[in-house]
């Protein structure tokens, strides 16, 4: 793993509390994206959501959790959306 999901869930909130989140917020859609890409339309972590409904997992998951990277946050996103 390499770029922004290595960074900790506590950035994540840091940086979404200043505004200043946009290159992690594409880091986890592109993420999420390409789990999708790769299952069945039954897997795809992004079906009936958006990137808003995305962040706002993720703020909650991420104040919960701000030890945790953000690559995990996205593992634990991508399990909790299985349909």
């Amino acid at each position: 793993m390499i770029g922004a999901g290595r960074l900790s869930c506590g950035t994540w909130v840091k940086y979404r509390d200043e505004k200043a989140a946009s290159d992690i917020q594409q880091w986890i859609l592109g993420f999420l994206s390409g789990a999708g890409f790769v299952g069945s339309p039954k897997t795809d972590p992004l079906q009936g959501t958006d990137g808003l409904g995305v962040f706002a997992w993720m703020d909650t998951y991420c104040r919960n959790h701000p030890l945790d990277t953000i690559e995990a946050a996205g593992v634990a996103f991508i399990f909790a959306r299985r349909h």
